[in-house]
């Protein structure tokens, strides 16, 4: 890392300065069903609005005879941060089956990645 990073608070991603960001979520699930869909998102709050879906993708689990099926979603967005004090990001799944599926953290199978690319 280079230069400050991120902070978060109740889920909530601060930036360190503002600037124009890659904002990417690697997100891993696991299951031991079908699902119909699962999505990862990325939600831009600017002065506590939330920005729903800047970056959204789509999968599916099909369940194989195991203790689990694992599966990623992979989104990402530009996200132009103008302040630091009113331009935020938060990280959203949904999902659509009869169960509750769960998030894998371990190994690295769910991330977020912030990379600077310029100025606002």
């Amino acid at each position: 890392m280079i230069g400050s990073g991120m902070t978060e608070a109740s889920g909530v991603f601060t930036f360190p300065q503002s600037g124009k960001y890659i904002v990417r979520f690697h997100c891993g699930f696991a299951a031991n069903f079908d699902a119909r869909y699962v999505s990862a998102a990325i939600d831009g709050m600017i002065d506590g609005s939330v920005l729903h879906n800047l970056g959204k993708t789509y999968t599916h689990i099909s369940y194989v005879q195991s203790n689990a099926t694992y599966t990623y979603a992979v989104t990402q967005c530009i996200f132009d941060c103008q302040s630091t004090s009113t331009h935020k990001v938060q990280f959203a799944i949904d999902e659509r089956s009869a169960n509750n599926i769960s998030v894998s953290s371990g190994l690295g199978f769910t991330t977020m990645q912030f990379f600077r690319i310029g100025d606002t």
